[in-house]
């Protein structure tokens, strides 16, 4: 599972990383996620609808619903960010990009308009998550940079270190692996293990491996895995992404097996092939009556 720089906004209106998108009751019986965007009157006008967008067969319909009827009325510009944001990632999630991004877009004007940098930051994430969803993966990395320098001068050390494992992410897809690396081994991994953030260090480490694999290390792939990343999700008690890494090192490890197996029967082939020439040479050198040297 991929980290999330910025889940919610963490100081303003009470909304905290990691926040769900349903289910989890905060003020008023809205949702969790909702809770944090939704000003108290609304919570109060809703409740109705709060209470439906916990039903998990109905939440997406409703969340993008309920946003867009808050929209009509709000003029404040940080509440109508905060429930822009809501609207995009729903949108996001829900595979509706064009509904989205410009939900998206327009929360990155009301943000740049307000000067308020954070939210800035956030809007550049969503942007190049849509661009990212759309396959322009040079387009989202150029956005996601642009995020750099400003968590980076609000001291968001931290995000400052998951938006860059976004980028290695993306350069991972566009086949760019010595420049993914450099980034985990110097940018990423490091603040992890400084921070003892030992579930986004896990993460980090099933990327590197995933890229040693690409390159064809499954060697070194397989060492991370089964010596780094799957004792971390195990003492964490993770029992499902343990399962999945290893599922992955085996995977890697059956390559590998499987790679051998090949080179072993290629040079086997190549064997024979030279003992049958040399057998036929001879009969033939003899043959002929014909010196061998």
């Amino acid at each position: 599972m991929v980290p999330r720089p910025f889940a919610r906004r963490r100081t303003r209106r009470g909304g905290g990383p990691g926040a769900p998108l349903a289910g989890d009751q905060g003020r008023g019986g809205c949702p969790g996620l909702l809770a944090a965007a939704c000003p108290a009157r609304w919570s109060a006008e809703c409740p109705k609808s709060c209470r439906e967008l916990s039903s998990a067969k109905r939440t997406v319909h409703l969340w993008i619903e309920f946003c867009e009827s808050a929209l009509e009325d709000l003029s404040e510009p940080k509440e109508r960010s905060d429930f822009l944001w809501t609207l995009a990632t729903v949108a996001l999630r829900q595979g509706w990009l064009e509904r989205g991004l410009a939900a998206a877009q327009e929360k990155l004007q009301l943000d740049t308009q307000s000067q308020d940098e954070y939210e800035t930051a956030m809007s550049f994430c969503l942007l190049g998550e849509f661009k990212e969803a759309d396959g322009l993966l040079e387009e989202a990395i150029s956005l996601w940079k642009r995020q750099l320098p400003i968590l980076e001068r609000l001291g968001q050390e931290r995000e400052h270190t998951l938006i860059h494992y976004r980028i290695v992410r993306a350069l991972k897809y566009q086949g760019r692996f010595e420049e993914a690396m450099e980034i985990l081994r110097w940018q990423i991994l490091p603040v992890f293990e400084k921070a003892q953030d030992h579930r986004s260090r896990a993460l980090a480490l099933g990327l590197l491996a995933d890229i040693l694999q690409a390159q064809g290390d499954l060697d070194s792939a397989l060492a991370i895995r089964e010596s780094e990343e799957m004792p971390i999700y195990e003492r964490l008690g993770e029992s499902r992404s343990t399962a999945i890494t290893l599922a992955r090192s085996r995977a890697s490890f059956m390559r590998a097996d499987s790679t051998k197996l090949r080179c072993d029967w290629h040079a086997n082939e190549s064997s024979r092939s030279m003992s049958s020439w040399g057998r036929h040479a001879s009969s033939r050198f003899a043959s002929e009556g014909l010196p061998r040297s």
